[in-house]
């Protein structure tokens, strides 16, 4: 049997040589500088791991490598390790002379709860075996999920300036992470008395709804997140997503353009959710902390669902503040 060994990019790595699974072991490495990345010009920085696995052949090791880089990106939200692997810049695979030994320490930390769920004040102990343990026995349909939500459409562009396509790309990024939701939460049952039947033509008729999405949607939520004033933004933004995001991009509906509404220079303005809501259809600020509200709760969502993990942080705002020239500085705190 042979090993292989890939150099990727990483958020988390073990503090020392950690056997993932019978095949897998993930070694820590130095942080290096990627240049011409996410574009020409750009140089990005980040922490690597060498991920080594026994396959018999390479293509067997980057097969391996394709399902692990899914786990890893949704679980630590890192989504470059997607476009690393897609762009092609992981195809360095080295031959391992011999079996990595597992670090002599008592116990690799491998606790991610912190980084799991970032700037949440409490987070959970996670193990990072643990979850990927449950991940190597997910369904066809789980996996289906996961792949949905790392669907990338919206990155690498050159700047708003040279935008012509930004607000389509994000209003079709919420409408699938919308679509995500909607494979999780589901519909109302159909109402009994529901005529299926046209009486005339014979021709079959949609039947209606037991009760309103809208409060399908709120008897969904109530059991999972206990504090009210979570539960209600996570509605508010789910809702938003479905009704004005989602229907009408998916239709061709006429979607508005907003406008880049900067700041003045070393001033900040917050775009919690209820301004984000209220304000996107005219300001590209309040769009994009929709989509980024958006995909945080699909996220929390979806990793409760293959994870029952439980945990649902409440929604930071959306800080943008001018440092000069006419590109945005933009943060969540």
């Amino acid at each position: 049997m042979s090993y292989f060994s890939t150099r990727v990019p990483t958020w988390w790595s073990p503090d020392g040589t950690y056997h993932l699974s019978r095949d897998i072991t993930l070694k820590p490495a130095k942080r290096t500088a990627y240049k011409n990345y996410p574009g020409a010009g750009s140089t990005m920085f980040f922490d690597t791991l060498n991920f080594i696995t026994e396959a018999q052949t390479q293509e067997e090791h980057i097969g391996k490598l394709r399902q692990w880089a899914l786990f890893h990106s949704f679980i630590l939200d890192f989504p470059h390790l997607c476009y690393f692997f897609e762009e092609g810049r992981l195809r360095k695979h080295k031959l391992v002379k011999s079996e990595p030994k597992q670090s002599t320490k008592d116990a690799i930390k491998d606790n991610i709860g912190e980084k799991v769920y970032f700037l949440h004040p409490i987070p959970p102990r996670i193990s990072y075996k643990a979850l990927f343990q449950q991940y190597q026995s997910f369904t066809r349909e789980q996996t289906s999920l996961l792949r949905a939500y790392l669907l990338p459409l919206n990155r690498h562009q050159a700047g708003m300036i040279y935008s012509l396509f930004d607000e389509s790309r994000t209003y079709w990024q919420i409408a699938v992470y919308a679509s995500v939701l909607e494979a999780i939460i589901g519909h109302a049952s159909n109402c009994p008395g529901s005529v299926t039947t046209c009486p005339v033509c014979n021709k079959h008729l949609q039947p209606h709804r037991e009760k309103s999405e809208t409060d399908w949607r709120k008897s969904y939520l109530k059991p999972l997140i206990p504090d009210q004033v979570i539960r209600n933004e996570y509605l508010d933004v789910i809702n938003t997503a479905y009704n004005e995001i989602r229907h009408p991009t998916a239709h061709a509906g006429a979607m508005p353009v907003p406008e880049y509404m900067l700041p003045e220079i070393g001033t900040t303005e917050t775009y919690d959710t209820k301004r984000t809501i209220g304000e996107f259809p005219a300001d590209w600020s309040a769009l994009y902390s929709l989509l980024m509200s958006v995909k945080s709760v699909t996220r929390s969502i979806l990793l409760n669902k293959l994870f029952q993990l439980n945990t649902f942080p409440k929604l930071l705002p959306l800080n943008v503040t001018t440092i000069g020239g006419i590109q945005p500085s933009s943060d969540t705190v």
